[in-house]
């Protein structure tokens, strides 16, 4: 009778924490449970699932009420759920996180779209700008340049005669200029050898040097030789001297007088031999130097020679002075209307170059406009 009281009594606190689980109460659990059987094993499993219930219903409660106010770094805590409560806030995790991957990717599309519409905006407006007034500056150039160019048409017609003139004295002068160029480049080859003669003197001279120097390091050692000869003579004095009839240190001293003496012919022997080398170079700079007398007094012909195509050419160059000078009076106001008419002209190519330019850049820019809006709508679709 007592084991049938519990069980009634279990069962209608269990009915009473299940209806009020059931109307939204998850805080309500079956208390003071003592049965160890399997009714016990019910009601305990009965307030885990109410545990796991309201612990999944308080996290995802709390990970919603982030995400509402956008904010999305509150994830549901998975540790301790199980089954279906476990697949449950995995998926609500995954949701939250993709919301926040659109939303921030949503976010940086307006930006980037808004500054490239006020990129395009400003840039159209310039161009707008730009194009305007490139238009007039063509249109005032277009006038004048055709003003221009009538005025050089006559100019041009007078200044045809005077060039006919100066063609003619330009023949003679390109005949004298010719004899003139081919004894110039006679007198370049007769230089060229003179220099190479020069070449050679020059190092002829450098060899006289070299055996000048050599010269006196042997006038040196000549010297060296005699003041050592001049102390042994002393010391043999000064040993005879002393050993009066015995003259042993005489004799040593006298042998090494006998050695400086031929170290001293040896060194004069070198003296003639650079003497000789000096007198053999001596001629071969005459000769060379003789050489060169003679490319100089070649090259002294020759110069008269250019002196008297100077002096044709100064003939031909009065005439053609004549000529240029009747000539220069139309071909001054050519110059001044032709470079008025390149001045305009290159300004009307700049104007038109920039209007092209401007033109370009506008539709160019619109071809962007459009790819940035189909991009945004594109990007706009698959964020919402």
């Amino acid at each position: 009778m007592f084991f049938l009281q519990n069980i009634t009594k279990y069962l209608a606190q269990a009915g009473d924490v299940c209806h009020r689980a059931s109307k939204g109460d998850l805080e309500s659990r079956i208390m003071h449970i003592h049965d160890s059987g399997t009714l016990g094993t019910m009601l305990h499993n009965t307030n885990d699932l109410l545990d796991l219930t309201d612990a999944f219903v308080r996290e995802a409660g709390t990970s919603m009420e982030y995400v509402s106010k956008n904010k999305y770094f509150r994830r549901i805590v998975r540790r301790g759920m199980q089954g279906s409560f476990l697949i449950g806030a995995e998926t609500i995790n995954a949701a939250a996180a993709s919301m926040e991957k659109k939303i921030s990717s949503f976010s940086d599309i307006i930006n980037n779209f808004e500054e490239t519409i006020q990129h395009i905006v400003d840039t159209v407006a310039s161009a707008a700008t730009e194009l305007q007034a490139s238009a007039g500056t063509l249109t005032k150039n277009a006038e004048e340049t055709h003003s221009r160019s009538e005025n050089v048409n006559t100019a041009a017609q007078n200044a045809s005669s005077n060039v006919q003139a100066v063609a003619s004295a330009s023949e003679e002068l390109t005949a004298s200029i010719g004899e003139i160029t081919r004894q110039v480049k006679r007198s370049m080859e007769i230089a060229q050898n003179a220099a190479s003669q020069a070449n050679e003197t020059n190092t002829t001279v450098k060899g006289l040097s070299e055996a000048a120097d050599k010269i006196g390091e042997v006038a040196g050692l000549i010297s060296d030789i005699a003041e050592q000869t001049n102390l042994l003579a002393l010391n043999a004095t000064i040993e005879a001297a002393r050993a009066g009839e015995a003259g042993k240190g005489f004799a040593v001293v006298a042998n090494e007088v006998k050695s400086l003496a031929n170290q001293t012919a040896k060194a004069t022997e070198e003296i003639t031999t650079q003497i000789t080398n000096i007198q053999t170079r001596t001629g071969n700079a005459v000769t060379a130097i003789e050489s060169i007398s003679q490319i100089i007094n070649e090259v002294n012909e020759l110069t008269n020679s250019v002196g008297t195509g100077v002096e044709e050419q100064g003939f031909a160059t009065q005439e053609i002075s004549k000529s240029v000078i009747e000539a220069s009076n139309g071909t001054n106001e050519v110059s001044e209307n032709i470079s008025t008419v390149t001045t305009a002209a290159s300004e009307t190519g700049a104007a038109a170059s920039q209007v092209l330019s401007a033109a370009g850049d506008l539709s160019a820019q619109a071809e962007h406009l459009r790819e940035d809006v189909n991009r945004f709508l594109s990007h706009v679709r698959e964020t919402v």
